[in-house]
């Protein structure tokens, strides 16, 4: 064999679970793989081969079985004993394997005596010292720091004294009363004790008083430069680096960062998402494509466009994870199944499966890693040559890093907070915290870091209500969902929530009316849009327990047109009765939403400082948010790093025509280009950011709380700004955003 590696001991961290370890370096017997476990207080225990530890040997290197607690550490060594066992004799046959094993053997040696070299202290091979020479340096620079800490210890006993005649001399001064006029006025002690308040630049010139200062002496708390670094407040400072769609240089977009982790690979726009990139060596078309192999959709598949030919799979993770198996769908009626495949870890085989069979095509195995991998980048999927087409519906993979249920925060992250109307950074974030969204309900939960006034993590939550920004600004409302509990002398009421314009719940004048429960208690709003050609009036009542109802007032809704209608009285349920119609003998609602006022976390731009639904201060930022669907995660959007990011729209792929495509918010508030869209276009009061596509810069075309959105239609995309419409020719584009505040 040859001997390419150079490296004879691993170290590797127990979890109190993990029982396999990769023993990478080449051995001639199991017996020369010598262990040892370091544990929790740091105590070394050599351990005995075959009672505590053994080895099975691979072609190259093999696998420590060794049990290792958390917290615990085990190191693997090679020692093999400096001997040569080889006799040559002068007759017979000289095979070049005994040369070549012994050659081995003394390479091998080598190697470990080098190691063993490298842990000891050397002298410079230009130094001209002698080992007793250095020696006795040692013993003269130890004698000589003994006296030095005696000269230490009495200077300190001098500063003592020094300091505590200071205390006693200040205290003896008598300062002036604290005055609200003198806010800001600096103070100068002069040489009889004596003091002065304020001054001018006369008195800075001569040293008699310092000039008035202001009363807030700190860098501006909107942005802060530190290092290159820019601090905004309530902003993601630094986080792990992650990768950039395929095609896509660091010239065309940012990369995006991973702050937040799913429990399970979940379905992102286009071949690109916040888990990472997947990717095969061919496809059929862009319909049967790598992504269809997470969505999280068994129905959809890969198909290879190659045939009989070896296919591969690429999974190129965002951030370092932990996993032990992946999931592997079989392919339909449009190629063939895998019948063997070979799975490789960061470049190294870790399983191999043959005689796959499947019973279904909704079949998806569960393949276990022949060791499970902590720490890993990119996995790969070997399809061996077989007759056809091959293809699959999924490829995932079952991490053991983030818990079911929860997001994980990467290690790394930091951010800056304000406190008291200044912005700070916080500390690094040493290792993956979670949070557990197991028992949340279905929906959107913004996930967030507390800190402390030091800068340290307290911990790590989320919410359902998003955070509010601005100095003073009005109550944001959060869609509702709403269920008919009555109706009365009212024709396809249901067409009122159809999401359709086009339809629409016809109501009897005085008579006709829709009674609604609300999922969220609280304030609410109603927008409505009602008949085509005439102006329709309705009254509504408010009630908190569906039985009692109060007249909140009347409700004009011109023709054509969206109103808006706001029930500040705190309620459970809604009552809409149809009173009059400018131009028939009924009502009509095309459409109706409902959306509950937003108590959540409130950032004062103008103090710069958190505040939480009660009203204190708080130090709290956000880090990007997550939707459950169906009691499961299905999506996790970690917030973009500073000021201003370049994010790719549709995963950083082409636009395809006459089709809707959205990419999700890249912070929690964001700069609005047109002032006027903030309402219109925005929920929770979020703003729109700008675009810049081909030197056009305008807002997106429609937004809501969590997504921007643009629209492809015949060959152009259409940006929308002011009012007026620009189409460009369709193609890749990317959205540039910057932060509200």
């Amino acid at each position: 064999m040859t001997v390419s590696s150079r490296v004879t001991v691993h170290t590797y961290a127990g979890n109190g679970t993990q029982t396999e370890w990769p023993v990478l370096f080449p051995f001639f017997s199991p017996q020369d793989v010598k262990a040892i476990r370091t544990g929790t207080d740091g105590i070394d225990a050599v351990l005995t081969y075959g009672t505590d530890y053994s080895v099975n040997a691979f072609e190259f290197g093999g696998i420590c079985q060794c049990q290792v607690g958390s917290g615990e550490r085990l190191t693997l060594f090679l020692d093999l004993e400096p001997v040569q066992e080889i006799d040559l004799s002068n007759t017979g046959i000289l095979a070049p394997e005994i040369l070549e094993r012994g050659l081995d053997r003394l390479t091998l040696i080598a190697q470990q005596q080098q190691e063993q070299i490298g842990r000891c202290v050397q002298i410079g091979r230009t130094s001209g010292l002698s080992p007793a020479d250095l020696l006795t340096s040692i013993d003269s620079a130890a004698a000589s720091c003994a006296a030095n800490a005696q000269t230490v210890g009495l200077a300190a006993d001098e500063v003592r004294t020094a300091r505590d005649e200071a205390v006693a001399a200040a205290a003896s001064v008598s300062l002036p009363a604290s005055l609200v006029a003198d806010a800001g006025r600096g103070m100068v002690v002069g040489e009889t004790g004596g003091w002065t308040l304020g001054g001018t630049a006369g008195g800075l010139d001569t040293g008699d008083a310092p000039e008035n200062v202001a009363t807030h002496m700190q860098v501006d708390a909107k942005i802060r430069e530190r290092s290159s670094n820019c601090y905004a407040p309530q902003s993601i400072i630094k986080a792990p680096a992650g990768l950039r769609p395929a095609g896509w240089k660091a010239a065309e977009c940012d990369a995006p960062v991973c702050t937040l982790l799913a429990d399970n690979m979940v379905p992102q726009i286009g071949a690109w998402g916040g888990n990472g990139l997947i990717s095969a060596s061919s496809s059929f078309d862009a319909s049967n494509g790598a992504y269809n192999m997470w969505d999280n959709d068994q129905a959809t598949r890969w198909v290879s466009y190659a045939v009989d030919t070896e296919q591969w799979l690429t999974i190129d993770l965002h951030t370092p994870r932990d996993f032990d198996a992946i999931y592997f769908g079989a392919a339909g009626s449009t190629g063939n199944s895998a019948q063997a495949l070979d799975i490789y870890v960061d470049g190294a085989l870790n399983g191999s499966f043959s005689s796959l069979t499947w019973s279904a095509v909704t079949e998806v195995k569960t393949l276990p890693l022949a060791v499970p991998v902590a720490g890993a980048r990119q996995v790969k999927v070997r399809i061996p040559v077989q007759a056809g087409r091959v293809g699959c519906g999924t490829f995932k993979l079952r991490f053991t890093d983030v818990p079911e249920g929860t997001v994980g925060i990467a290690a790394g992250l930091q951010v800056a907070y304000a406190d008291s109307g200044r912005v700070f950074p916080s500390e690094i974030l040493a290792s993956r915290r979670t949070v557990d969204l197991f028992s949340a309900p279905d929906g959107i939960h913004f996930i967030f870091a507390d800190i402390t006034q030091d800068g340290l993590y307290s911990g790590f939550g989320a919410t359902t209500k998003p955070t509010r920004a601005g100095a003073g600004v009005a109550a944001e409302y959060a869609n509702d969902v709403v269920t008919l509990v009555e109706h009365a002398n009212a024709t396809t009421p249901e067409c009122a929530f159809d999401g359709s314009d086009a339809t629409a719940a016809i109501l009897a004048k005085n008579t006709g009316y829709l009674v609604l429960s609300k999922t969220n208690p609280g304030p609410c709003r109603l927008k409505v849009i009602a008949n085509d050609t005439y102006s329709n009036s309705f009254l509504i009542y408010s009630s908190s327990d569906g039985v009692s109802f109060k007249d909140e007032g009347q409700f004009d809704v011109p023709a054509n047109s969206w109103a808006e209608f706001r029930i500040a009285t705190s309620c459970t349920h809604v009552k809409i009765v149809g009173y009059l119609n400018a131009g028939g003998p009924n009502t009509a609602i095309r459409e109706l939403q409902v959306s509950t006022a937003v108590t959540g976390d409130f950032y004062n731009t103008a103090t710069c400082t958190m505040y939480d639904s009660a009203g204190s201060p708080i130090r709290r930022v956000y880090l990007g948010w997550a939707r459950k669907v169906g009691g499961s995660i299905a999506e996790v959007h970690s917030y973009a790093v500073g000021t201003r990011v370049t994010v790719p729209v549709n995963g950083g792929q082409s636009f395809s025509v006459g089709i809707q495509y959205t990419q999700p918010l890249p912070y929690s508030s964001v700069k609005p280009d047109v002032a006027q869209y903030i309402e219109r276009l925005g929920s929770f009061g979020r703003a729109i950011p700008p675009v810049y596509i081909s030197g056009f810069r305008g807002a997106l075309a429609e937004a809501d709380g969590e997504k921007l959105k643009l629209k492809a239609a015949g060959s152009d995309v259409y940006i929308v700004s002011g009012g007026v419409f620009y189409n460009v020719s369709s193609g890749r584009w990317a959205a540039v955003a910057e932060r509200g505040y």
